[in-house]
């Protein structure tokens, strides 16, 4: 009985403070105040609702993030600050895991479609060393099992594999130790 008290106690704390989460648009981590967007805040809950397997419910949560303010440009002071990329890019990727647990293969593919589109393993946005690693962990991502199994899966992963020759690689500074050379070098020779 009293172990059973004190976990709805840890319930009722845990939606506490996200409550407070939301309404301060923060969150504390260590000692130190973290401002977040209300997308990452409902990014957040979503991937604790897939994690307890209540996959309706963090579809609903991922979806809400896309349509909610994010912690992108400010274009207008009448509307809310865009997603950034990488809420973006959580967003769809989460939707496509959770879709996928659920069953629901055209929403799980067209999720992950949006993920890449969005900027997701791309070589030049993010560099190519770092876009290689994002691309490997997604096909290692077992919460993306499901979707593997399907036809599509190898399709997509063929239109957005990340490519460049070994050249680029070694030049890219999120890679290497040459491509962090030339980078300190340029910072160095503009000042």
């Amino acid at each position: 009985m009293k172990r059973q008290q004190n976990l709805l106690q840890q319930q009722q704390q845990q939606q506490h403070e996200r409550r407070c989460c939301r309404a301060h648009g923060g969150k504390l981590v260590g000692e130190t105040w973290v401002q977040q967007s209300d997308a990452e805040d409902y990014i957040e809950e979503g991937q604790r609702a897939f994690q307890s397997e209540e996959y309706a419910t963090a579809i609903a949560l991922f979806e809400k993030a896309l349509t909610s303010e994010g912690s992108g440009t400010k274009r207008d002071r009448t509307n809310p600050a865009e997603l950034s990329l990488g809420e973006k890019q959580s967003a769809y990727y989460n939707l496509a895991a959770s879709h996928g647990k659920m069953g629901h293969w055209d929403l799980a593919f067209a999720s992950l479609e949006l993920t890449f589109q969005s900027g997701y393993a791309n070589g030049r946005l993010y560099g190519l060393g770092r876009a290689a690693r994002d691309f490997q962990r997604l096909e290692m991502d077992k919460d993306l099992e499901e979707l593997k199994k399907d036809e599509r899966w190898k399709t997509i992963l063929t239109k957005y594999r990340v490519r460049g020759s070994e050249i680029a690689f070694q030049l890219d500074p999120s890679n290497s130790s040459i491509g962090k050379a030339i980078e300190m070098m340029s910072k160095k020779n503009k000042k």
